[in-house]
């Protein structure tokens, strides 16, 4: 309970998708279909880090950067 948005828990047997999907606009139950915008690193799953890398990144996205504006 609580603000959703604020989890940091997921538990699913389904793909997890990191900042966006190739087909936003079709995936039904998101509550946006705009992709983010940003920067992530030191992502973490079960406690360990994952490293990305170019095989699983889909658009205009640098790897291991993240740019000041």
């Amino acid at each position: 309970v609580g603000d959703p948005e604020k989890h940091t828990y997921l538990d699913t047997t389904r793909p997890l998708f990191v900042g966006g999907h190739p087909h936003l606009a079709k995936i039904r139950g998101l509550k946006t279909r705009q992709p983010f915008l940003g920067c992530i690193r030191n992502l973490k799953i079960n406690d360990e880090l994952e490293k990305i890398t170019p095989s699983m990144i889909t658009g205009n996205v640098d790897v291991g950067v993240c740019p000041l504006n």
